[in-house]
């Protein structure tokens, strides 16, 4: 199935098969292999992903190959993807205040943007596959705590 332009219509929800070969979403899914969150997703229950797009990563203050392999970053990767991945189906198309990611932390859905601890988002498409409901974001955002670790650049607000 082939993606729309998300600029032509940010809240519309796409179907499609699998995600596991959109490209723009690689650089995320690799994050899910490496931090073994992708069985998470895969349980067949119903999972919102926040997930930044492939050049959304170029925010970190390290090369992504550096974030997902060094062992010293174990922890801040693994806090940095459960922060984007929530139980249940949450839509941005309104206002879904208080979700709750898995590890516990809470970020609001309002009006097509992400709003987290420290960052936020624009969803720039939803797409739906089967149990797994991802939104592309422009920018990540990050745990609570996470921007002290000094390894993301300055906050760019989305306006």
């Amino acid at each position: 199935m082939e993606l729309r332009d998300p600029a032509n219509s940010p809240a519309t929800v796409v179907f499609a098969e699998t995600p596991w070969a959109h490209p723009r979403l690689s650089s995320y899914l690799r994050g899910l292999v490496v931090t073994e969150l992708i069985d998470d997703v895969r349980t067949g229950e119903p999972i919102t992903m926040l997930a930044p797009t492939t050049s959304a990563f170029d925010q970190l203050a390290c090369p992504l190959d550096t974030f997902l392999g060094e062992p010293e970053l174990c922890e801040v990767r693994v806090d940095f993807f459960e922060y984007t991945v929530l139980r249940g189906h949450h839509f941005a198309g309104g206002r879904s205040p208080g979700c709750r990611t898995v590890q516990g932390a809470s970020l609001d859905l309002v009006e097509q943007r992400v709003i987290g601890r420290f960052g936020a988002s624009n969803i720039i498409q939803t797409v739906q596959y089967g149990p797994l409901l991802v939104h592309l974001t422009d920018n990540v955002i990050y745990p609570h705590g996470f921007y002290d670790r000094t390894l993301v650049r300055p906050l760019r607000l989305v306006p």
